[in-house]
């Protein structure tokens, strides 16, 4: 995993390979808003600003090269006015989704954490995105809809329990459930493709 050990956030070797096994970019800033860890998934999300993405980088200024970069496509005319919204739906903890330039789309979901800082979700969802376009009347294209808006909740549900758990054996047992919603998310994906054709 890239980055340091964090004296506030404690990573043990199964953290760190459960987070670098997931395709949700995963980052924990800091009390002062500077990067801790993350991991691989958070890079490929961020490839404009990867150099950037080291131990104690701030926030703010790597938000700041990503609207320079143009990495984001839904700004806006008002860059200031996108910003101070961001802001504060980051330290609300108000769920959102981005859009990139490069036209994939992001769940964003970020978490005030009791040690201090906060600890930042990006789920690609470009797919499901496009699924939704889809005509769902049919009864395959509605189970479609319905199993995808619950494997989400599902996913979200075991990635919050295994940042909060410490215990090695249950980590691994979140771990595995994680991965059985990463594959079954593939295999919905690929029945989408199916319905497009």
């Amino acid at each position: 995993m890239a980055g340091a050990e964090s004296a506030t956030v404690p990573e043990n070797v199964v953290l760190r390979q459960a987070m670098n096994s997931v395709d949700i970019g995963i980052a924990y800033f800091d009390a002062d808003d500077r990067l801790e860890f993350w991991n691989d998934a958070y890079v490929d999300l961020n490839q404009t600003i990867a150099p950037m993405s080291q131990k104690g980088a701030v926030f703010q200024d790597l938000l700041a090269e990503l609207l320079v970069r143009g990495q984001i496509a839904d700004v806006g005319d008002d860059v200031s006015v996108w910003v101070e919204k961001r802001i504060k739906a980051r330290n609300s903890g108000v769920e959102a989704e981005r859009t990139l330039s490069d036209g994939r789309c992001f769940h964003v979901r970020e978490l005030k954490v009791q040690q201090g800082g906060i600890l930042g979700f990006w789920t690609d969802i470009t797919e499901q995105k496009k699924a939704s376009r889809i005509s769902f009347d049919s009864p395959m294209g509605g189970l479609v809809n319905d199993f995808n808006n619950q494997l989400q909740v599902i996913g979200g549900n075991v990635e919050l329990a295994l940042e909060r758990t410490s215990d090695e054996a249950t980590a691994g047992f979140l771990q595995q459930a994680l991965t059985a919603c990463t594959r079954l998310g593939a295999r919905t994906r690929d029945v989408v493709a199916e319905m497009r054709r």
